[in-house]
């Protein structure tokens, strides 16, 4: 029986575009695939098959073709035993280090549409690589695996050697790293005297603050680039907005904020080159505060801006996890219809899920759905704007929009 909301002739339909697409796919299995257990999760749901293991290629695509799951997974570890019934029998030798960045963690996911989650988090996902993978860890493009994951997020597996024994505290400790748990930012940004002043015995002192220079390694350099960038955005603001955040960020007085306001938005572009120049050697003279709590809010500023994947972020269960079931790549994701596709860092630039991972086997070929709701986006190079009802759309988005479970197959040609 189909599960709720998908009738049979639909789970046909999907069953057997995935199967043409297993027939005719180049499979790319993981790297030592017979160290590796495989897990399978039908269209009707219900529980995983998995504890499986495959001697070769053309057994892998055997149980494909005759299963046509909708999701396939194998393990990031490495086994002695991967078709072993439990987990303490396989004999775990290793796991890949595997991150994933999915648009459930992204802050106002719910607002978004399917393309704008697929285009933020692929520029959060971008960040991990270039920032923190290949840049403070020190990773390489080859140890890295890029892939898209057919939903709404991205997978980075590293396969160098030297994480592969790692464990789940170690795993755990990367984690708090990059999403910047336990950083304290007072330690990195140093506050100054500048001036005292005296009356009637009470001392008043002006501070300014001062950063790490822009190009130091790790998070000190990463905090100062993302005041910054603070900066940078704040220029574009319009006044009375822009001296909000500056009396925000300073805990001034309306009189020192105008003043503050004055040095930032200097309408010079040289004076602003100069500002951000002397900002990247550490220099912030121009925004001094008079109190602690403007401080700590300039620090938090600095801490927002610099944490690029923000606090949750990232799936740290997955992260942390030496015995993950990760989706195959080639496979197809059987909430989407599109294929779960690994990629070079450089061709991730570029990518396009709706137009890049709908697979080629799915034609032009018209097929008549019933639409649930209204559909309106694109998919390869065609552009759609269709209303609830039923209608004629290409294969290739029949069977995106089934798999979403936003349309019913009425008919195919």
């Amino acid at each position: 029986m189909p599960p709720p909301g998908l009738d049979e002739k639909t789970l046909q339909f999907l069953k057997h575009a995935f199967q043409r697409h297993y027939k005719s796919a180049a499979l790319e299995p993981p790297d030592q695939m017979v160290r590796r257990e495989f897990a399978f999760l039908p269209f009707t749901g219900g529980l995983m098959q998995r504890h499986l293991g495959f001697a070769n290629l053309n057994d892998l695509r055997t149980h494909l073709l005759a299963r046509a799951p909708a999701h396939t997974y194998y393990s990031s570890a490495y086994y002695e035993r991967p078709g072993a019934p439990t987990m303490d029998e396989k004999g775990w030798q290793g796991a890949d280090l595997v991150f994933d960045l999915d648009a459930d963690h992204l802050p106002g996911a719910k607002g978004m549409s399917y393309p704008q989650m697929l285009q933020e988090v692929k520029r959060l996902f971008l960040r991990l690589l270039d920032e923190f993978l290949l840049g403070d860890l020190g990773f390489r493009e080859n140890d890295v695996l890029t892939v898209f994951s057919g939903g709404r997020g991205y997978h980075a597996h590293v396969r160098n050697p030297r994480v592969l024994p790692l464990g789940s505290h170690e795993r755990r400790e990367l984690v708090d790293y990059i999403t910047g748990k336990g950083l304290d930012v007072k330690e990195l940004i140093q506050h100054r005297p500048i001036d005292v002043k005296e009356f009637k015995g009470v001392k008043r002192v002006t501070q300014t603050v001062r950063f790490p220079r822009a190009d130091e390694p790790g998070w000190p350099g990463r905090l100062t680039r993302a005041f910054e960038a603070w900066l940078e955005d704040l220029w574009t603001k319009p006044p009375d907005e822009a001296k909000k955040e500056i009396a925000a960020a300073t805990g001034s007085s309306p009189q020192r904020v105008g003043e503050l306001y004055r040095r930032i938005f200097n309408d010079r572009d040289l004076a602003r080159d100069r500002l951000l120049a002397k900002l990247r050697e550490g220099f912030v003279e121009f925004f001094p505060t008079e109190t602690e709590s403007g401080l700590a809010t300039l620090r938090a500023i600095a801490e927002t801006r610099g944490v690029p994947l923000g606090k949750g972020e990232t799936d740290e269960p997955v992260t942390s996890d030496v015995k993950r079931l990760i989706r195959m790549p080639t496979s197809l994701h059987g909430k989407t219809g599109l294929e779960v596709m690994a990629m070079s860092r450089a061709a991730l630039d570029d990518f396009d899920p709706l137009r890049d991972a709908v697979p080629e086997v799915f034609t032009d070929t018209p097929v008549k759905v019933e639409l649930r709701q209204p559909f309106e986006g694109a998919l390869r190079s065609e552009r759609f704007n269709l209303g609830p009802g039923v209608t004629e759309v290409p294969e290739y988005a029949a069977v995106f929009l089934a798999s979403r479970g936003v349309a019913r197959i009425e008919a195919v040609r």
